[in-house]
């Protein structure tokens, strides 16, 4: 495919690696010949091998998670690693083409892949498209109530994009219980957990949010889960396993005192 990079057209490929001792087929995007690999394999160490998001002793077979910004897929891959479902969500053609080529690797599992930005309802957004694997992100607006952004990023492309609420696919889609929601959108999140009002009241899956992209998150993010759906319990920011790996809440229902 071709893509706009610094006001030009440019080829965009995908390349396939084997991971190194463990076997695992990712996908990179190569952009005019530049190869996204090194940023790929970052996040397949964060996500996948350090089980960044805490999923492995939560995630199973016959359970349901939706990934919001799944990028090149690395959450998709950890959680079918696990034999659970997925439903993905990634506005940026460039990180769908490596995401798609994923999805077709991956046996007996689900995986759907929506092209849809996520927001707190149905309709359309501006966004910032970068050159860089995984930098997009939404634009400022004077109206937003919920988040404010700093200027676009060096070489983003503004467009406008699709945009849905995790309720209105969940009920689209007919989806019984959703398990597990991860989300990470550069600055986007509170949008996103609006938007998912009725299905955290209704199933209040276990929730692994971004907390990195704005200063007040760790404090802001809980209080919000937990005034749209008053069961969750309190938040957990687990230690990084490494350096590299990006601080996210972890929420869970409020449990029971005996």
């Amino acid at each position: 495919m071709k893509a706009m990079v610094d006001g030009r057209q440019v080829e965009v490929t995908v390349d396939k690696f084997v991971v190194d001792p463990t076997e695992d087929v990712v996908f990179a995007p190569s952009i005019g010949g530049e190869s996204m690999s090194g940023h790929v394999i970052g996040h397949y160490v964060q996500c996948v091998a350090n089980d960044q998001y805490g999923i492995r002793d939560v995630l199973g077979p016959g359970m349901v998670a939706i990934d919001v910004g799944a990028s090149v897929g690395m959450f998709v891959l950890a959680a079918t690693k696990l034999g659970a479902s997925v439903v993905s969500f990634e506005p940026d053609a460039v990180d769908r083409l490596a995401l798609e080529a994923l999805a077709k690797s991956l046996d007996d599992v689900e995986v759907v892949i929506r092209p849809e930005a996520v927001s707190d309802e149905d309709g359309e957004i501006e966004m910032f498209f970068t050159p860089v694997s995984g930098g997009s992100k939404p634009a400022p607006s004077g109206s937003d109530r919920l988040n404010t952004f700093g200027l676009a990023a060096a070489g983003a492309q503004t467009t406008t994009a699709p945009c849905r609420s995790i309720d209105s696919v969940v009920r689209e889609m007919g989806i019984e219980r959703v398990h597990l929601i991860k989300v990470d959108t550069e600055g986007w999140e509170k949008r996103i957990l609006v938007g998912a009002k009725e299905t955290l009241r209704r199933d209040t899956p276990l929730l692994r949010v971004a907390c990195y992209h704005r200063p007040e998150d760790p404090e802001v993010l809980p209080e919000l889960v937990r005034q749209l759906a008053p069961a969750y319990g309190p938040a957990e920011i687990p230690p990084l396993k490494t350096p590299d790996c990006e601080y996210s809440i972890w929420m869970g229902p409020r449990k029971e005192t005996p």
